[in-house]
């Protein structure tokens, strides 16, 4: 075989390999910032959290507390700290002691009313929006409610 024309060949076949290097290396690129890049990356952190995470089951009462939640809680709380109309409850029975929260689910204008410094200037930091009364809660429903934030 001609020496010139088998260089043409290794010549072609380094080019080839480069090219296929190259490829392979956009490939990745692409992929890993899909997937982990900075491109909407608090998302891409939440989703990578929420698949790695076990998946806890819940118990009667934070299943019981979940249901009260959402149907009551959901819209004016998160059960994260993230605040929505009022503060994100991530934490509350840290913040606050369990006779405390349920005086206040039960008539919240009562605590504030009563001058209670915590309920008022959660109340002032919230633009004066009244947190809706649950009188009709038992302790046990709240909580359950409680429960179920401890839980998330």
């Amino acid at each position: 075989m001609n020496p010139q024309f088998i260089s043409r060949i290794v010549s072609a076949i380094q080019l080839s390999i480069i090219l296929l290097i190259l490829c392979m290396g956009t490939m990745v690129y692409v992929y890993a910032n899909q997937n982990f890049g900075n491109s909407n990356a608090n998302q891409t952190n939440v989703n990578l959290a929420n698949s790695v995470a076990p998946a806890v089951a819940l118990t009667d009462e934070q299943k019981h507390g979940q249901e009260l939640f959402n149907n009551n809680c959901a819209s004016c709380h998160a059960v994260t700290d993230e605040a929505v109309v009022g503060p994100g409850l991530k934490g509350v029975t840290n913040r606050r002691p369990i006779d405390w929260i349920l005086t206040w689910v039960k008539n919240p204008q009562k605590v504030i009313a009563g001058g209670d410094k915590y309920a008022v200037d959660l109340y002032n930091k919230y633009n004066k929006a009244q947190m809706t009364a649950f009188p009709n809660f038992k302790e046990e429903d709240i909580k359950s409610i409680l429960a179920y934030i401890d839980a998330k």
